[in-house]
């Protein structure tokens, strides 16, 4: 792309291997961002960086479990050591356990709100303190339908991506004052490597189910979704804080 808006920009992905973080991690360094990766597969840390080098711009990675406050520090440092200070951060991490709620377990939910939602504050809190100096930030949170409509037998991850949101909220009301701002995405369903995962253990029908989420009938790419938080992310949406942008497919008008 010809628009380098964020050159001289410094973007941290979190989940930036694969998804909707790889596609955004690519997304951000086409439009200029440095942009480090903090993923727990160490392949696609390593593959991911290098299609965002291909575009022209410096990429790092660190290897890292973001539900593990040691590796979320670890990972920051050395983010911001090959780097420079974060100035877009997006928290993309994230898993899903299935469970009915009866049958789920506290170590369920405390993982999924480690990965879902504690890495996302953590690295606020550790990117924050620079953004505020500079006078200017973009934090996007990657949120989910399921956080706002509720979905049954994921009640750990509809909480935590809940929580997500209203974080979003939160902090955009204490910190936009001071020129960061701080936006969730929601996405409909989208052509992930997690969501492959289960419609080809589940088959045709969880398949056929996922289309009929959305008004437009297909599944998303996570490039739509990419395109959003590049949006939020920009001094175009420089008058947007404390949003939750709906790029769904139409999944919350519709219900489900």
């Amino acid at each position: 792309m010809a628009d380098k808006r964020f050159a001289g920009r410094v973007a941290l992905v979190t989940g930036g291997g694969d998804g909707i973080g790889r596609a955004t991690a690519v997304r951000l360094a086409e439009d200029g961002a440095a942009v480090g990766i903090a993923t727990i597969d160490p392949q696609q840390a390593k593959d991911a960086a290098a299609e965002c080098e291909s575009k022209g711009v410096q990429a790092a990675y660190s290897v890292a479990d973001l539900g593990v406050l040691e590796d979320v520090r670890r990972a920051h440092a050395e983010l911001v050591a090959a780097l420079g200070p974060v100035d877009i951060l997006v928290n993309n991490v994230g898993i899903a356990i299935e469970a009915p709620f009866l049958e789920s377990t506290d170590d369920e939910f405390d993982r999924t709100f480690a990965v879902n939602f504690m890495a996302a504050v953590r690295l606020t809190r550790l990117s924050l303190p620079a953004m505020l100096e500079a006078e200017w930030g973009s934090v996007i949170n990657v949120a989910s339908a399921q956080g706002i409509l509720g979905w049954s037998n994921f009640a750990a991850y509809s909480s935590a991506k809940g929580a997500l949101t209203s974080l979003t909220r939160q902090l955009a009301n204490e910190f936009s004052p001071r020129g960061v701002r701080f936006n969730s995405v929601v996405p409909g369903s989208v052509l992930t490597p997690m969501n492959e995962a289960r419609i080809a253990k589940d088959g045709p029908a969880l398949l056929e189910s996922s289309i009929n989420l959305h008004i437009i009938k297909r599944l998303q790419k996570p490039s739509e979704v990419a395109a959003a938080i590049a949006f939020l992310a920009s001094d175009d949406a420089s008058f947007i804080t404390g949003s939750t942008m709906s790029v769904d497919g139409g999944v919350l008008v519709k219900g489900h």
